[in-house]
């Protein structure tokens, strides 16, 4: 996760005020390991920019009291503040960890004319690497069985980052993807075992996006084969009504049988019987009516009864979407709500309605004019 240089990244908040005049402020990113630059501009609801007018900007008064930059602003009602952040950079070089961290200021802006004082808040963010990486994957992994994985990638403001990504151990490269404009990609690799030391796997991510800019993630992790363990997989995750699920058993027991389950809302509906030939299984579940929403396949065997053991016991989510907000659909009418001491009444042209939305929006308004 070391990376050669720091950025200041801005967190930009942009406000206005009304009355007499209005005061922005922003923080602006810099590159490099020293500075980060802060604008702070007045401008009058009507007229020219305020320019008799004095600014400071410190650290916020509900966090540690820090460096304390005061001016006064040009012609045209802008000021710009520089800070030197060379000590909270090295800080923060010095946590393995952390990857970025807030500084708190305030801003300051004084109208000498009418002493009048504004008030803004504004963060700078400093950061290692000016993208960000997040690794997800099974929390047990048996080496036998694929490495599946879960990259998401982001600038350090937040904004999803579309990213080359390349992913290493030791010795190769195992995998190469291509996030999406939400940063996120999905790997599947099998496991050299001549790159397993002892019983820890290592691998090195590293993003690029379309301007050069990278950023790096690094995680080894226990590799479990004392125990068989089992893999779903299905051919998609969102399905829609009609469509048939395709589900795939992948284990390190060879032979035997594995229940499967539907589960929605800890309730089963509906459940199968696979066995295992040569550690893998196929099955098809025709579609149901009864398959809406959240669902759940679990997949177990009766090897192991422990109510806390995870061996040959796997889940996966799946989603058949379904409409839960209310619609309220009308046909050239307008809809008039009171809430005073009448009901609401229902214009005329309800008729062009369906009488059983007319029927429960009638129902419906009556209960809110009580």
């Amino acid at each position: 996760m070391a990376a050669d240089d720091a950025l200041a990244q801005g967190q930009g908040r942009k406000r206005w005020f009304g009355g007499r005049g209005s005061t922005r402020a922003t923080a602006t990113p810099r590159a490099g390991d020293s500075e980060a630059e802060s604008e702070v501009q007045s401008n009058m609801t009507a007229g020219p920019p305020i320019q008799e007018t004095s600014f400071q900007t410190e650290g916020a008064p509900d966090v540690e009291e820090g460096e304390a930059v005061e001016g006064v602003t040009d012609a045209t009602g802008k000021f710009v503040a520089k800070f030197d952040l060379k000590n909270d950079i090295a800080d923060l070089k010095k946590n393995e960890w952390r990857r970025y961290e807030d500084l708190n200021f305030a801003a300051y802006y004084t109208d000498l004319t009418t002493n009048r004082t504004e008030q803004r808040r504004l963060d700078i963010r400093i950061t290692k690497e000016p993208i960000h990486i997040y690794f997800i994957r099974y929390s047990d992994q048996h080496p036998d069985l694929p490495l599946t994985g879960y990259i998401s990638t982001f600038y350090a403001d937040g904004t999803p980052a579309q990213c080359n990504v390349e992913i290493k151990d030791r010795r190769d490269t195992v995998a190469r993807l291509k996030t999406n404009s939400l940063g996120a990609g999905k790997f599947d690799i099998d496991i050299p075992r001549e790159n397993i030391v002892g019983s820890e796997y290592e691998i090195r991510v590293s993003a690029r996006d379309k301007k050069g800019q990278i950023g790096t993630f690094e995680e080894s992790f226990y590799l479990d084969d004392d125990d068989d363990e089992i893999r779903i997989t299905t051919d998609k995750t969102i399905y829609k009504p009609g469509d048939v699920i395709d589900i795939e058993l992948l284990s390190t027991q060879q032979s035997g049988y594995v229940y499967v389950d539907l589960v929605k809302s800890w309730t089963p509906v509906e459940s199968r019987v696979a066995e295992l030939h040569g550690g893998k299984a196929r099955l098809t579940i025709p579609y149901k009516p009864s398959f809406k929403g959240d669902l759940v396949i679990a997949a177990y065997t009766d090897k192991n009864d422990s109510r806390w053991s995870n061996e040959m016991r796997a889940v996966r989510g799946i989603i058949f979407p379904e409409q839960q907000n209310l619609i309220i659909v009308g046909l050239n009418c307008q809809w008039t709500v009171s809430c005073g001491d009448e009901l609401p009444r229902l214009p005329t042209s309800t008729r062009a309605m369906p009488s059983s939305v007319s029927n429960q929006m009638m129902g419906l308004l009556r209960h809110l004019g009580r």
